[in-house]
Formats: C-alpha cells, structure tokens, sequence
C-alpha cells in the first residue's frame, strides 16, 4: 500500500498495479527526491508551479506526489494496459483528471512533443540497460524546458552515461536502487 507524503492529499492511499513488473519507488527514496527538489540550489521555490511528466509512470505515484504539492499538471506516461487503468483509477480518486492526461506509449520511442515539461520523472524497468539514449530521444523530441529537471531511477549497479546536455546535481542511494537528479544545461 502506498500513500502520497506532502500535500493537499497527504496519506491518500494510491492504487498500485498487480505486475511484477512494475516497482513502486519506496515512501523513503519518494521523502529524499521530493526532499532535494524542495531544497536544492539549482531549484527554486516554483519547481512545482510546472508542468510534470512521469514516464513509465506505473502507479503514477510520482506525477501524483507533485500534483498533491501543487504541480499545475502532470503528463503520465506508460505503455501498460494494467498501468494506463491504476493511474486513471487514482487520478478519478482523486479528483485530478482535470490537471492531468495519460498516453499510452512506448517511452523508448517518444513522439514530437506538443508542450514542454519543467520537471520529469523516468523510472524504466530496470531490465533498460540504455537509459541515456532514451533521456537523448526525449530531448531530441522537445519535451523539456530550457533548465527542466529530469529524475531518473535506477538500478545501482546499472551503468549511465550522462548526455552531453544534461548535468548530475544529486544522486541519492538507498539499498539497491539509486536516483539521478539531472538538470539539462544549454
């Protein structure tokens, strides 16, 4: 069972797919990176006054945190059927569908955006072993802001070549699992 931490919806209870699949990111990890995006120099005070994209967004926990906080919307992102229903299923529960959308996509593969996205979200299978081509192609595709934030989850061990457009501001280790916190640079 997972709960939202902060916000207008603190301890709302958030439905998580059934898959094995999928991994929601641990209460913990969640308090560390919404922890450094509130405090951090390279942030201001706005950082939720933005447009937030979750991508691989499984239960949408995250989009879901930044929304509770005060995100003025959030584009959640999965190519699951079981995925794209728990995030619709907590959004309505919620009663955020109006600040929100869900697109069932392929997240290797991302379509020319159509707005940009001061703060995003990316926690792939850990089974990605390429996150930064993936990071590059959404780039590449307009979806960020000129200063956008980029947190990305993975595995520790799990190799990451950062792109050329992008700067590592914080990275946060707990048991097995490690987030990058990325700023792209121009």
């Amino acid at each position: 069972m997972l709960k939202i931490i902060e916000g207008k919806y603190k301890r709302k209870i958030i439905q998580t797919p059934n898959s094995v699949k999928t991994r929601p990111t641990s209460s913990r990890m969640r308090k560390s990176i919404f922890d450094v995006l509130s405090h951090s120099k390279y942030l201001n005070e706005e950082i939720y006054n933005t447009k937030v994209l979750d991508v691989f967004a499984g239960s949408g926990m995250m989009g879901l945190e930044c929304l509770s906080r005060g995100a003025i919307y959030c584009k959640f992102i999965d190519n699951s059927n079981e995925c794209i229903k728990i995030i619709n299923k907590n959004l309505s529960e919620l009663k955020l569908k109006s600040l929100s959308t869900v697109l069932k996509l392929d997240a290797n593969y991302p379509t020319p955006a159509k707005e940009k996205y001061g703060l995003s979200f990316f926690d792939p299978p850990y089974s990605e072993l390429n996150f930064s081509n993936i990071l590059i192609r959404w780039e590449e595709k307009g979806w960020f802001t000129e200063n956008a934030i980029c947190v990305y989850e993975k595995r520790k061990k799990t190799y990451f070549e950062l792109p050329k457009k992008f700067l590592i501001i914080k990275n946060i280790i707990k048991s097995e699992t490690e987030v990058l916190i990325l700023k792209k640079s121009q």
